[in-house]
This record gives structure tokens, C-alpha cells and sequence, in this order.
């Protein structure tokens, strides 16, 4: 939770810079999640689908 409070306050100060465009891999963020949330989810029977480009950038549009 304290993650998640200093996430959202760093965030929040964000919008006083100036922020750029980049490509992001959308499959290493997801890979990240899972990681992060593997502790969580150990001994249970999950499956994960993604169904999306690998990487996307600003002006990214789903079909």
C-alpha cells in the first residue's frame, strides 16, 4: 500500500514537468506485473491471455 501512495504522489508531481513520447513493450510491463504478483498467486491454477501488439506509443489505436 505505502508503494501505491508514493506511486500516486510521484504521479502527481508529474504534471508539473514536461513529460516526452516514447514505444513502450507492452509485453515487458506485463511481464513485470506477473512477476511482482507471483508470491500472490503461487498454488493457484491461473491463466493469462494477451491479445495485443508487443509494442505501442502515444498515438497507439486498438482495433
Amino acid at each position: 500500500m505505502g508503494m501505491l501512495i508514493d506511486d500516486l504522489l510521484s504521479f502527481s508531481r508529474m504534471g508539473r514537468n514536461e513529460m516526452s513520447e516514447s514505444q513502450v513493450d507492452l509485453n515487458e510491463v506485463v511481464q513485470d506485473v506477473i512477476q511482482e504478483g507471483r508470491s500472490e498467486t503461487e498454488g493457484r491454477d491461473i491463466q493469462r491471455h494477451r491479445h495485443w501488439p508487443g509494442q505501442c506509443g502515444p498515438d497507439y489505436q486498438p482495433a
